[in-house]
């Protein structure tokens, strides 16, 4: 998201936020099935990240050249 004339910017990113996302491993040992649910929070996550660009957006750049123009195009000729 942009405000102030895109020189803020908002972002947001979130990763298994309802806690649903849990693997289960089972297991059969001498007939006896085991299953686990394997519960990690690690996986659960909400970043917010927030920027702003700082200076002056309206300064004009002026392109200059090399002074060895001429160089160049005899290289790639």
């Amino acid at each position: 998201m942009y405000f102030l004339d895109k020189n803020l910017t908002v972002s947001l990113k979130g990763g298994d936020i309802t806690g649903s996302n849990h693997p289960v491993a089972t297991t059969v040992t001498s007939g006896i099935k085991q299953s686990f649910l394997n519960y990690n929070d690690y996986t659960r996550y909400f970043m917010v990240s927030v920027s702003y660009k700082l200076g002056n957006n309206k300064l004009k750049t002026e392109s200059r050249s090399a002074g060895n123009e001429e160089e160049k195009g005899r290289i790639s000729n």
